[in-house]
């Protein structure tokens, strides 16, 4: 948790709303694996970086060695001098495979959605305020 600023800003992209400053990131993690005691590690698979205060990477999610299902994800960091004077992390976004699959299906949404906003652009104004 050194890592990551006092005031840093964290994204899952599963949930409604950020994850702010240190003590709620870090409450959010320890939520997050309280049922794995031991033997969960988080593995990199490729990590990609344009700039020296940003990057990008891919990831899995392993349990006592073995891939847990459905655990793949991506995810952003940008560092910067934090509150606390140190080079740490002040942004993060995670974004974590689906455990559904609905494939071609999607797209069938997507032009769904996409026409109903056509028909009624006020409701992009909905949308984007949530």
């Amino acid at each position: 948790m050194s890592f990551i600023s006092e005031d840093c800003r964290y994204e899952d992209m599963i949930y409604t709303k950020p994850f702010v400053g240190r003590q709620a990131i870090r409450a959010f993690f320890e939520e997050q694996t309280s049922f794995f005691k031991d033997g969960l590690d988080f593995v990199i698979d490729e990590i990609s970086g344009g700039s020296s205060d940003s990057c990008g990477l891919t990831w899995h999610v392993e349990f006592q060695g073995k891939v847990f299902p459905n655990s793949r994800g991506c995810s952003y960091y940008r560092c910067a001098v934090g509150a606390d004077g140190k080079q740490q992390i002040v942004y993060g976004r995670d974004m974590v495979e689906s455990a559904l699959k609905p494939g071609s299906a999607s797209l069938v949404l997507l032009r769904f959605v996409a026409a109903l906003f056509k028909r009624f652009p006020k409701l992009l104004d909905v949308a984007s305020s949530e």
